[in-house]
């Protein structure tokens, strides 16, 4: 940092800009609450999360107990006094009052090592501390009253808590808490209020709800009715604030109450380190004499972020991502590609631009879903720049289970679709220079599109390889095969070369300038042996399917991904519910395509490279969930998982798989018309498949009417329709008859009609060739799901323009819609099944599920019971502690909070204009001080200078 060549004089800090840091939130956790500290018995697991962060952390543990135990009179009285109060304000005895404080400690140090508010604020209210210690050596003459005074208009922390009026007595314990330890915290929240008034000459009452923006810190009074403290400051809004998803509008409501010229951006999931904050009064010089760029000084100032969440071998994953990311790909977008756009948490931002563009950030609902990047966007537009600087950094934190980080890239990539779709990137489109224009689609839509186009090359690359193969299994065309697999052989091992690359180089390159040659080495290799190829592929599938999802059907809406360590599991049912769609139905379409090829036509040949490459491919999209799923491999949870999925499977209601199905069927007749000017890879395959079947199958008599059966087989239909017809008789006989739907009949139908017609079509051609039975096999799925998804395109639109006259047509569409539940029902039982198989027989090896978690966590079940074992010694040791530090010290406690409360009403009670008559006076100090080190006497006309505005000032 001292060697960087942005790095600005700070000027002192006394000279020093003000700044406000905004932090906003909305349901993140504030302190870990004491049931995440104990050992979940209800579910028998045999680890809790105080284990890990103990096996995580042993040394820091060590140190907390030592600490907590010793023998230092003045920590004895002040974890005495602290117990007295926690009693005097519950009305509990003493041993309830030690055994509740120490509790509050142990969570506190978890939220420390955990992604929560409280360590937020702590990290950010370092700022504070260090600009004090800074003040004090520049003023060493000064009193505390003037370097508090000149703190309060240096630094000023505000919370935007926009839940503060609806939260439960739990939140606003912690809320209390974070007051007590943070005594110059500000938080900002929105309330509403019903005013009730009489109607227009008196007809009857009229409520109103005005909404206001309101202002509480630790000096506000509590009101004894709600528990909450009451507003100091109160701002009246214009309407209802939360315009788009919730956000936004937060932090630009909390902008009334910020001071200073500078606003720094935080996340709820930050901390800040005290020898970063030595160099505030630098980074804040920038926005005064900063390097122009196109002749303007930047109004955003972007920072890198420390990942502190590599915890298991997820949380590392999502580690070196964010890494490259913070660091290689920012300070490239921000030079020479000048395309730097978003802002980062940790970036600084002009407050006199930010109030011009009309706030922070964006809030329109779904269109401004990543409201960060709309800030630079606009800024940009309005003719300044956007930076970025290595020389601070803050702690940042990451998602470190599964689905938390696909959550995370879900959102990401829902709004980078509509981000696209936006007034502001067609302007940014149309202005920008080529150069500047290829970056912003870079860093923006162009990472995700690429991840899409990833998997269409793969999916290409196979089905050709396996179109190849059944045309010269057939006889059709002798050298298809040998042709294409040429191609494969010489196309996908480099580009799946170039995908692996992608992802670890950057990360080598991080490592090798700021680490060395041997972690660029070896952190890479040990993501690999981690894992991390599965993983990405992955996570690439899924990001490309919510791009592909977003401009094909719209929805975005912001997802609370939560970012605790992922220590428990996900049951089958919720992780095939979830993942079915974008990677468990692709990756079964590409083992097969694998599977089939040399079967169909043995005389393939397929490098090994590409065999390992490509398998690698489906193996991932079909058991990564499982792979990274914790305890996943041990039976009684496979067995547990087998029953709560077959419930699921028959389940009728609103949770189970026909209300699934019935979300993804309404969600299709919504798409939108560019997308459906594109082919589906169904009709891109059922094309030749059908033209490759009718040409295999002539020499066996086969005519067109014959392969249109094969293609839309009429046995399950009318199996679908009998079945109906049963069910239809029976209500009608049967007055306690349900009408509830029965999909597992239908798909026990369709599969029995399904197994018949199979067994009858081999006794008419027993001696067909197993390449045409692959064809013929493959034809009917492509063709099944065209013509199935085609229907449910239309079937929607259909009934609502059936009127009641037109009855049979509308039978006819229900007809339909249940042969399609059945065919959907039938594949998701037979892939669920085969999925959780390979799991039961894993499950029977011995010490995999100890294997697995040392592969997960880094860590044996053995050393998370001896982390337990010292959670429980060091808890009875504090209480112990505790106790006895209460009774030594029970009555100078009533002295010191007589004491401490007075003190509170002597500052709450100062006046405003005391305080800045405290400030003007230290600010005189300050530059007379400046003077005398630099031994530069004033000059007479700037002394007159002086005088004349002491002197208006005073008139004024």
């Amino acid at each position: 940092s001292l060697f960087a060549p942005h790095l600005p004089h700070s000027g002192g800090a006394v000279r020093a800009s003000g700044i406000t840091v905004l932090i906003p939130h909305y349901k993140e956790s504030i302190l870990i609450s004491e049931e995440e500290l104990k050992q979940d018995e209800q579910k028998k697991e045999r680890a809790s999360l105080m284990g890990f962060l103990i096996s995580y952390f042993h040394h820091d543990w060590s140190n907390f107990i030592a600490r907590t135990t010793g023998n230092d009179a003045d920590d004895a009285r002040r974890t005495a006094s602290a117990a007295a109060r926690i009693a005097e304000a519950k009305g509990i005895d003493i041993e309830a009052a030690c055994a509740s404080y120490s509790t509050l400690q142990m969570r506190k140090w978890a939220s420390l090592r955990q992604q929560t508010l409280y360590r937020t604020v702590a990290g950010m209210m370092k700022n504070e501390k260090a600009l004090e210690l800074l003040l004090r050596a520049q003023l060493p003459q000064a009193p505390d009253a003037k370097i508090a005074a000149l703190l309060s208009v240096k630094h000023r922390c505000v919370v935007a808590m926009q839940r503060y009026g609806e939260m439960t007595p739990a939140e606003l314990e912690d809320v209390e808490v974070l007051l007590e330890d943070f005594p110059t915290l500000q938080v900002s929240f929105i309330e509403e209020r019903v005013n009730t008034t009489n109607g227009h000459r008196g007809r009857g009452a009229k409520q109103d709800v005005c909404y206001f923006s309101c202002l509480i810190d630790s000096t506000c009074e509590i009101d004894p009715t709600t528990g909450r403290r009451k507003p100091r400051f109160r701002v009246e809004l214009p309407g209802h604030p939360i315009l788009g998803d919730g956000k936004a509008d937060n932090q630009n409501c909390a902008i009334p109450f910020t001071r200073g010229t500078v606003l720094q951006m935080i996340d709820a999931n930050q901390e800040g380190y005290l020898e970063e904050s030595f160099k505030l009064c630098c980074a804040l010089r920038e926005f005064e004499v900063g390097e122009r760029i196109f002749g303007t000084r930047p109004a955003v100032i972007g920072f890198r972020e420390h990942i502190f969440s590599g915890l298991g071998s997820l949380g590392e994953f999502a580690a070196s991502s964010e890494l490259v990311f913070g660091t290689l790909v920012q300070r490239s977008m921000a030079y020479p590609l000048y395309s730097r756009y978003h802002y980062g948490h940790p970036d600084m931002l002009s407050k006199a631009a930010m109030i011009a563009q009309g706030g922070v950030s964006k809030a329109t609902k779904g269109l401004n879903l990543s409201e960060d990047v709309f800030t630079g966007m606009e800024a940009v537009l309005r003719g300044q720049t956007v930076v970025h600087r290595e020389y601070y950094q803050v702690g940042k934190g990451r998602d470190m289970g599964f689905l938390s980080i696909l959550n995370f890239f879900v959102k990401l990539s829902k709004g980078t679709a509509r981000m696209t779709t936006t007034r502001q990137a067609h302007r940014l489109g149309v202005r920008l220079s080529l150069g500047r224009l290829l970056g912003f689609y870079y860093a923006h839509a162009g990472y995700y599109v690429g991840q899409l186009h990833w998997y269409h090359a793969t999916y290409g690359v196979l089905s050709l390889v396996f179109l190849g193969s059944l045309c010269q299994g057939t006889g059709l065309l002798p050298t298809a095969a040998n042709s294409v697999s040429v191609m494969a052989n010489l196309i996908y091992g480099p580009l799946f070369g170039l995908f692996l690359a992608s992802a670890l180089l950057p990360l080598s390159a991080v490592l090798l300038v700021e680490q060395g040659f041997v972690a660029a080495i070896a952190h890479p290799l040990r993501l690999v042996f981690s894992g991390s190829a599965f993983y990405f592929i992955f996570q690439s599938k899924c990001v490309g399917y919510q791009l592909a999802d977003e401009y094909a059907f719209g929805g975005a809406a912001y997802m609370a991904t939560g970012r605790g360590l992922g220590i428990h599991r996900a049951s089958f049912q919720l992780l095939y519910s979830t993942f079915a769609l974008p990677t468990f139905y692709p990756g079964v379409e590409l083992a097969l395509f694998l599977a089939l090829s040399p079967v169909a036509c043995p005389t393939v040949t397929l490098r090994p490279t590409l065999w390992a490459f490509s398998m690698l491919f489906p193996f991932s999209l079909l058991f990564s969930p499982s792979i990274f799923n914790p305890h996943c491999f041990e039976l009684h949870a496979i067995l547990t998982d087998f029953k709560a999925w077959t419930k699921w499977i028959s389940d009728t209601g609103n949770g189970g798989w026909l209300s699934e199905h019935r979300k993804i069927c309404d969600k299709k007749p919504s798409t939108h018309v560019q997308a459906m000017l594109l082919p589906s890879k169904e009709m891109l395959m059922t094309i030749p498949l059908l033209l490759t079947s009718y040409e295999a199958m002539q020499p066996y008599g086969f005519s067109a009417v014959q392969l249109l059966l094969v293609m839309l087989p009429p046995a399950p239909a009318v199996g679908v329709g009998v079945a109906s017809i049963i069910k239809y008789m029976a209500g009608l006989c049967s007055k306690t008859a349900s009408d509830a739907e029965t999909p597992l009949i239908f798909a026990v139908v369709v599969g029995l009609a399904l197994a018949v017609e199979t067994a009858l079509f081999h006794s008419r051609f027993p001696e067909l060739p197993v390449a045409h039975w692959i064809t013929l096999c493959a034809t009917r799925y492509f063709s099944l799901r065209f013509v199935t998804n085609s229907f449910v395109y239309v079937h929607q639109q259909a009934t609502k323009l059936c009127c009641d006259n037109v009855q049979p047509f509308r039978a006819l569409l229900e007809y339909g819609r249940q042969v399609v539940m059945g065919y959907a029902l039938l594949a998701d039982l037979f892939l669920g099944f085969c999925l959780q198989l390979p799991l039961f027989f894993i499950a029977f090896i011995p010490c995999i599920s100890g294997l697995h978690l040392r592969f997960l966590f880094n860590t044996s079940s053995g050393r998370l019971e001896e982390s337990l074992q010292q959670h429980l010694k060091g808890q009875r040791s504090m209480n112990r502690t505790l106790r006895q530090s209460s009774r030594n010290n029970s009555a100078d406690f009533g002295s010191k909070s007589r004491s401490s409360k007075d003190g509170s009403r002597k500052v709450k009670q100062d006046p405003d204009n005391e305080k800045a008559e405290l400030i003007k006076e230290a600010l005189r100090d300050a530059d007379k001080a400046m003077r005398d080190e630099k031994n530069i006497p004033a000059s007479s006309r700037s002394e007159r200078l002086r005088k004349k505005k002491e002197r208006s000032g005073g008139r004024r």
